[in-house]
């Protein structure tokens, strides 16, 4: 019985020992977990204040960036609005310069008298004068298309009733052309029925 009892005892210390052995294994793995965690934690902690360092260093550039172009657009439009304003004076000058007698488009009052002076005329009028008064009133209407081409980059809401003044001027000089052109047939007509 005492081999058996010894055996059984050594039984007993061995389940004992392997007991303590898996306790100390957990204890261990659980350790190991548990800094494991901790490493990850401070990992995740270290990467996000990188992180929050690079977008503010970024934001930084980005500000620094938008100031220059803004000020860059700035002088832009500066430019741009300069070289308009220059471009209209000298076109004005040109205008004035050429003394030909032709009406301003752009000037409602000259434009409108222009018109009406045109259309009280003689409505019996040869194919040559008609051909001849429709190519001024081409050349106004032209004019007219190259101004609402000026004033279309500028924008704005001044511009837009501007460009439909242009654009009932323009439609008003085309029905000057089509009575011209109506009234030159129609008295060409009449001559051959004569």
């Amino acid at each position: 019985m005492s081999a058996k009892s010894k055996t059984k005892a050594e039984k007993e210390k061995l389940k004992k020992e392997e007991e303590e052995r898996k306790a100390r294994e957990e204890e261990e793995e659980r350790l190991r977990l548990m800094e494991e965690e901790k490493e990850r934690k401070r990992r995740e902690k270290q990467e996000a204040a990188e992180r929050q360092k690079r977008e503010r260093e970024l934001a930084v550039l980005r500000n620094e960036e938008h100031s220059e172009l803004r000020v860059k657009l700035a002088s832009v439009r500066n430019e741009l609005s300069k070289y308009y304003s220059n471009l209209v004076q000298q076109q004005e000058w040109q205008r004035y310069v050429r003394c030909d007698g032709t009406p301003d488009p752009t000037i409602a009052a000259q434009i409108n008298t222009y018109i009406n002076l045109n259309r009280e005329a003689d409505t019996c009028v040869e194919m040559g004068v008609a051909l001849t008064k429709n190519q001024l009133s081409l050349s106004l209407i032209e004019e007219l298309f190259y101004k609402i081409r000026q004033i279309m980059p500028s924008g704005g809401s001044g511009h837009k009733l501007r460009i439909q003044q242009f654009h009932n001027t323009i439609l008003e000089l085309q029905q000057l052309v089509a009575d011209y052109i109506d009234n030159a047939t129609l008295t060409l007509l009449e001559l051959r029925q004569r």
